[in-house]
């Protein structure tokens, strides 16, 4: 089963609010909160997000250097600020943390602790699809044996990109994994049978990364496995 997971850039705890509530309408599996847009992040803000979330939250505050193009996107304070902020996810109930596999060690330093919640160590490349995927991977899983789930967002400019991604997912079966072809060459990878979950937008304006489906797209696609 591959779980639909709607994807919101949190902006402000209002606006968070009323896209929550339209997400949770559709009845996806999971939200991803994506709180490194919301350029006043602070406790309070957290909490009211997280507090009106009915189903389970990916607590999502991605570092600058891996949130890609958007200028809105990427934390802009420290990351020991970064590390508080996501302990207080776990702490309030959070289901899933996203964290950067290079950035992991940094933010554990700064007294992060998983808990109960399930840990994403993610990589993301806007630019390329880097080779050997499955040995990053590999090494991921033995440097980290925190991760839960291994996540690869890497951007497929070929068809050999897109086939690169489909064999890691189809090769790897130690640990579930999130592998994203971004772009539309890589769109078939997102719906790929065996994928933890796929991220999907609420409108193509509202997308997080390129490629997203909405939810319709998505459950049409995933119907046909």
């Amino acid at each position: 089963m591959v779980y639909i997971a709607v994807s919101i850039k949190v902006k402000s705890p209002e606006q968070a609010l009323a896209s929550i509530k339209e997400a949770v309408s559709q009845k996806p599996d999971l939200l991803e909160l994506r709180l490194d847009y919301m350029p006043n992040l602070d406790e309070k803000a957290l909490d009211t997000v997280l507090d009106c979330c009915s189903l389970p939250a990916i607590a999502t505050i991605r570092n600058k250097d891996e949130a890609g193009p958007d200028k809105e996107a990427g934390f802009k304070g420290t990351e020991e600020e970064r590390a508080a902020y996501l302990r207080q996810a776990v702490e309030r109930g959070a289901a899933y943390v996203d964290i950067e596999a290079v950035k992991y060690g940094e933010i554990k330093g700064y007294g992060f602790d998983k808990k109960d919640a399930k840990l994403i160590l993610s990589y993301h490349d806007f630019e390329k699809t880097p080779g050997h995927l499955i040995n990053m991977c590999a090494a991921f899983k033995y440097n980290l044996p925190e991760a839960d789930i291994i996540k690869f967002a890497v951007k497929t400019n070929s068809e050999e990109d897109c086939e690169a991604v489909m064999r890691l997912l189809e090769q790897v079966d130690n640990i579930p994994l999130i592998a994203i072809g971004m772009g539309e060459l890589g769109i078939k990878t997102r719906v790929h049978p065996k994928n933890y979950l796929t991220y999907i937008c609420l409108s193509k304006e509202e997308a997080s990364a390129p490629g997203q489906y909405n939810i319709e797209e998505a459950r049409e696609e995933l119907a046909k496995q």
